[in-house]
């Protein structure tokens, strides 16, 4: 099995029209909300939904696709005018970019298979991101092995560019690439990169020049902040930037759930390769006392280059919930409230944090997420989102729902209802809040009677 990569005329020419349709949509700046949906082989839409919703409100386009195609992940750009599509294609995938303006697609690569880290707690570990300026698609791929299946051990990364149409090779060893994370500035991508396991696994933060497309640093991280005994592989998720890019969060054990793993919050200072253990939730945990098991489980988010908000689930018999603050200038880590937020947002263009608390009952804790009431909290770096050190302040409150999303222009909120509450659920509505006027639409897909075979959301894109 071998990877194939496209660069043609007629995809130039597709690109060359998209570039300039997103740069006369930056002038209109005007977005709509997305979903794709698979009702039989061969068959994929992608529905846009526009604003003010009317009988003409939704576009559905269907997709010049195989009949033997599926819908196997989606991810658009933070612009909204691309949108990456993953297809099965019998043991093989096929990547391509479709366009919400001009609603044309073109491929950029057949044969290859993404990478998916095996974990048993946590989310699948995205394999295909795109960078914050939406120039950059990166891809993490299992590497193709002539005449063999494909080898689930070792990865290769890629990166596409938009402007230029090519996808370039990063990577070629034999390692296994897990994380990727942009910088804010879409200069650089940071990478996961484990050696020599499943037996005394060495591991290591890589970051990489988008521009140049070479390495520019390699931090190694120690066996307790990756999880190299842990078992599956995925080792580290939630890879985060601060704004300034002087440091990356992120939280290791991500695929051990009750095994005796310490799940915790760590710190790396990039220029200084100085690695800081943030949080102590599972070591502290008494494990004779829990038969050899602990459990800690978090969600992380930068406020500004200075603070990430923390929030906390630990403990066994008796769970405990907390939100934090972590100061990396003084070291400080600050307890906010005695609260688990399982997701939330942040409006790119005010101080408003939409967010979902699991509440301050332990036994509310579930995996997979259920949906939760959504709540508004206004915030700066000054003031941190807290009253009390018992709730978050809310602002205002929305029904229960998942996968919250602003439009990139600040001025609409929207968030899905799934069937039987379980986040990751089919689709069964979404709802939308127009932030200035607080006016509330829901809107049901017509596929929620005939239940599709695949349905995902895609966001707010533009047009």
């Amino acid at each position: 099995m071998r990877s194939r990569f496209f660069l043609t005329v007629s995809s130039i020419l597709v690109l060359l029209l998209s570039l300039l349709s997103l740069r006369a949509l930056e002038m209109s700046n005007t977005y709509r909300f997305a979903y794709a949906y698979q009702n039989q082989p061969g068959e994929i839409n992608i529905a846009l939904v526009g604003f003010p919703m009317d009988s003409n409100a939704v576009n559905t386009i269907k997709l010049p696709v195989e009949k033997a195609w599926t819908l196997a992940t989606v991810a658009k750009n933070s612009g909204g005018t691309f949108i990456a599509l993953v297809f099965q294609n019998g043991a093989d995938q096929v990547v391509a970019l479709f366009n919400s303006i001009t609603y044309e697609m073109h491929t950029i690569a057949t044969d290859v298979t993404l990478a998916v880290m095996s974990d048993t707690a946590m989310d699948s570990l995205p394999s295909i991101i795109w960078s914050p300026d939406g120039q950059y698609l990166a891809l993490n791929l299992f590497q193709p092995h002539p005449g063999t299946t494909i080898d689930t051990s070792t990865t290769d990364l890629f990166i596409y560019s938009v402007l230029d149409n090519t996808l370039t090779a990063l990577t070629h060893d034999e390692n296994l690439h897990t994380a990727l994370a942009w910088s804010p500035d879409s200069r650089q991508l940071a990478v996961t990169t484990v050696v020599h396991c499943p037996k005394d696994c060495d591991a290591s933060i890589d970051v990489f020049d988008s521009q140049t497309k070479k390495s520019v640093t390699s931090i190694p991280i120690t066996p307790d902040a990756f999880g190299a005994n842990s078992a599956g592989g995925a080792g580290v998720c939630h890879l985060n930037w601060s704004p300034d890019a002087r440091y990356i969060s992120f939280m290791a054990n991500c695929d051990a759930v009750y095994s005796g793993y310490y799940r915790e919050i760590y710190m790396l200072e990039i220029a200084a390769q100085k690695l800081t253990r943030v949080t102590n939730f599972s070591y502290n945990q008494d494990v004779k006392a829990q038969n050899g098991f602990v459990f800690a489980d978090y969600q992380t988010l930068w406020l500004d280059q200075n603070n990430l908000l923390i929030s906390a689930a630990y403990g066994i018999a008796n769970k405990v919930f907390e939100t934090l603050l972590y100061n990396v200038e003084t070291g400080q880590l600050t307890q906010i409230s005695h609260q688990y937020v399982q997701e939330w947002a942040e409006n790119p263009y005010s101080h408003t944090l939409a967010f979902q608390n699991v509440g301050t009952n332990p036994n509310d804790y579930h995996y997979p997420s259920r949906s939760q009431p959504i709540n508004f909290v206004s915030f700066d770096s000054v003031s941190p989102p807290h009253t009390s050190t018992d709730e978050l302040s809310s602002l205002t409150t929305l029904n229960k729902g998942c996968d919250l999303r602003w439009s990139p222009d600040g001025k609409r909120f929207a968030y899905t209802v799934p069937q039987n509450d379980i986040c990751g659920a089919h689709i069964s509505s979404f709802v939308f809040l127009n932030y200035r006027s607080s006016e509330i639409t829901t809107y049901t897909p017509d596929f929620v009677d005939r239940m599709p075979l695949i349905d995902f959301v895609i966001g707010w894109v533009s047009g």
